[in-house]
């Protein structure tokens, strides 16, 4: 599950994220596409709140874990995006090693309750 994954070493996140296509993050991009539609918006909004944002928070701990938890997630996803539906330069491809540490900085900054 994708709450496991954000308690890995950040720099392994970032490794990780960057060298393969993470299955979580394909079903997490179903779901969120899916929120495009009117009549599924709520049941989406609900399934990301219940297996997601709020195990991930309960695990994160305080302060302002559900904070934290939906920025550790809206960061996954917007690498996710900009790697895969979109790619952007710096993103798409190998990482160079100055981002790959900016990435694991930020997402150990949020893990750490920054």
């Amino acid at each position: 599950m994708l709450q496991s994954f954000f308690m890995a070493q950040p720099r392994n996140v970032v490794q990780y994220l960057m060298s393969k296509p993470v299955p979580e993050a394909d079903t997490l991009a179903r779901l969120l596409l899916s929120a495009g539609d009117a009549e599924v918006r709520d049941l989406v909004t609900t399934l990301l709140e219940a297996r997601l944002t709020r195990p991930l928070a309960q695990r994160l701990g305080p302060p302002k874990a559900e904070s934290r938890a939906a920025l550790l997630l809206a960061l996954f996803c917007g690498v996710w995006t900009f790697r895969s539906m979109a790619p952007m330069k710096p993103l798409a491809g190998t990482l160079d090693p100055a981002t790959a540490a900016m990435l694991a900085t930020m997402l150990q900054d949020l893990v750490d309750g920054g």
